[in-house]
């Protein structure tokens, strides 16, 4: 697997940073993942764990190994959370070397 064209594929034209308003709903744009040599054994993991004040919704994946193009959050107070989508292999079910997770950072305000 090619780390440099991953890193390209996961993070170019991603937007990194939402901010919104206490009781709004963001709609959270994910990286899509072409399938192609470099990404046919390489699957996405999207952890919301890091976003405890937010509802995440994330649409029905469907089958495969791509995340949705997107999630809803719903922020309930005023705060800072992390959306992390992490390159993984399928076959090893571990974060694939040199690739870096992209982290989407969404700012809550009242």
């Amino acid at each position: 697997m090619n780390a440099t064209r991953l890193n390209a594929l996961l993070h170019d034209g991603v937007r990194s940073k939402y901010r919104a308003v206490v009781g709004s709903t963001v709609n959270v744009m994910l990286p899509r993942l072409p399938i192609t040599a470099d990404t046919e054994f390489v699957q996405l993991d999207l952890d919301t764990s890091a976003s405890a004040p937010f509802e995440a919704t994330v649409p029905d994946q469907g089958e495969g190994n791509a995340l949705p193009d997107h999630l809803h959050a719903h922020v309930l107070r005023p705060c800072s959370g992390v959306l992390r989508v992490t390159a993984i292999d399928v076959f090893t079910q571990e974060p694939i070397p040199n690739v870096e997770p992209l982290e989407i950072e969404v700012t809550v305000v009242s």
